[in-house]
């Protein structure tokens, strides 16, 4: 959490999003080229999923699968 903050503070912190066709298929368009990439997915019904990070060159596309888990619903008092 320490590096994200430092990161954002630094100006070299990116956010992109996008969402899923009917068949669970995605494009990011136009990510800048870095080593480093954390992807990361969730949506209603399903867990938070991280990916490793991914390296993304220019001028190249870079495919990856990120499987999700179904979701749980949990509940509490505070």
């Amino acid at each position: 959490l320490e590096e994200l903050l430092e990161r954002a503070r630094g100006g070299d912190l990116v956010f992109l999003e996008t969402r899923t066709d009917g068949n669970g298929e995605f494009v990011i368009a136009g990510v800048p080229p870095a080593e480093h990439w954390s992807l990361a997915a969730f949506g209603r019904g399903f867990a938070l999923t991280h990916a490793p990070p991914v390296a993304v060159r220019a001028g190249q596309d870079t495919e990856l699968v990120l499987r999700t888990r179904e979701g749980a619903t949990l509940t509490g008092r505070a």
